[in-house]
């Protein structure tokens, strides 16, 4: 019933991976127009753990500004995320297996511990606001479910979902710890919707169409992509206002609004920042390299945005995908942005890579060291200060 790896999701890198190899030659796009993609049996078919490398280029100017974090050659890492301490980095790996499983790993080494190894296939991966828990997404049960289980120590964990008749995947965790989102495929519709359920399983309240929650840090506010329901369909970046009260319980949701959006091409993946104003997420067929290869079925660049839909940044500017970001804080300081960790094949591997955003602070640092520094050096320095006057935030 199962293929390998396979998760049939509207687009093979919507699901943070950068393309798929469908077992049927339907033409795949970043659209919710094949949305899932199953056959007539209800088996998945879409593989997307091990998507085609593109091919070579340049790396852009913005790699000075780069962290490589995870180092595989064979398989790839996904799905990062990262401890609210910011210490470990968990991600999905095939890095020892065909499918993937969940690993874990300090910020600043490269020892990994190998927190799951059954024979199926374990992803998305988020640490709990205390950072004792992760949560995931799994298909041992003979489909997708999600799972907690301790961040340290032994145990593959309990299912939460056991009463969800549906697909489910994409745990983001409410900051209070008692709530989970996720998305549900519904299989009349075949259409994605948002959910959320106890952290310790329990009833499942379904809110509104959509794929990918992420939390705001006040945890008033769910953000998510949906698709357009005339044209081309692209996804793009819509935010919710969610009332849960004192007990977890989801009170209202209200005011959908589409904060990114766009008739040639998608936005997905997104997230907000430690401080709550803006939202980053990855685009797919948006950059000229992009559009020349016809790259539908792999990211394009990270971005970020104000809450407003005001203030639209490129954050990487490599000709090679990027996708999956997530924005954590600084270190032992909640609510202060911090760097982006996201996936990316810029060196040609599917290794995790984080970033930290240029703000003003740091213009006058860039130019003093650009007065010796290398060319590209200089190009970060005055791509940095274009990017500041977009925000408003300096002068001409």
């Amino acid at each position: 019933m199962r293929c390998r790896v396979a998760l049939f999701l509207a687009v093979g890198l919507v699901l943070g991976v950068a393309g798929c190899k469908p077992e049927n030659p339907d033409t795949v796009t970043a659209t919710a127009v094949d949305q899932p993609i199953l056959n007539d049996a209800g088996t998945m078919i879409r593989e997307f753990y091990e998507p085609p490398v593109p091919p070579a280029e340049d790396v852009g100017v913005l790699t000075e500004n780069l962290r490589q974090c995870t180092f595989s050659k064979e398989g790839g890492d996904y799905d990062p995320d990262v401890s609210p301490d910011g210490e470990w980095l968990v991600y999905a790996s095939t890095r020892s297996a065909v499918r993937p499983d969940i690993y874990l790993q300090s910020v600043h080494g490269t020892v990994v511990t190998r927190k799951t190894t059954n024979p199926y296939s374990d992803i998305m991966p988020k640490f709990s606001p205390d950072g004792r828990l992760i949560a995931y997404a799994s298909d041992r049960s003979g489909k997708w479910d999600i799972y907690v289980m301790p961040a340290n120590g032994p145990g593959e964990g309990t299912r939460v979902t056991e009463y969800v008749n549906e697909h489910a995947i994409h745990p983001a965790w409410h900051p209070s710890g008692e709530l989970i989102a996720f998305s549900a495929l519904n299989p009349s519709t075949r259409s994605w919707r948002l959910c959320v359920v106890p952290a310790v399983g329990g009833p499942v309240t379904v809110l509104a169409d959509g794929l990918y929650p992420e939390w705001s840090p006040d945890g008033k506010r769910l953000v998510c992509q949906r698709a357009r329901h005339r044209g081309v369909r692209w996804y793009s970046v819509w935010t919710l206002d969610v009332r849960v009260d004192e007990e977890g319980r989801v009170l209202s949701v209200s005011r959908p609004t589409e904060v990114v959006g766009s008739s040639e091409w998608a936005a997905i993946n997104p997230g907000f920042s430690p401080d709550g104003k803006r939202i980053v997420f990855a685009s797919v067929h948006k950059s000229v390299v992009a559009r020349g290869q016809d790259r539908k079925l792999m990211g394009d660049d990270i971005w970020c945005v104000r809450t407003d839909g005001r203030g639209l940044i490129r954050l990487t500017v490599n000709n090679q995908p990027d996708w999956s970001p997530v924005w954590t804080s600084e270190k032992d300081k909640p609510g202060v942005n911090g760097p982006i960790y996201f996936c990316s094949l810029v060196n040609g591997f599917r290794n995790v890579w984080s970033l930290r955003p240029l703000e003003v602070k740091d213009l006058d640092r860039i130019k003093s060291e650009a007065e010796t520094a290398s060319p590209s050096a200089r190009i970060l320095r005055e791509h940095a200060e274009r990017e500041a006057r977009a925000r408003g935030e300096v002068g001409p």
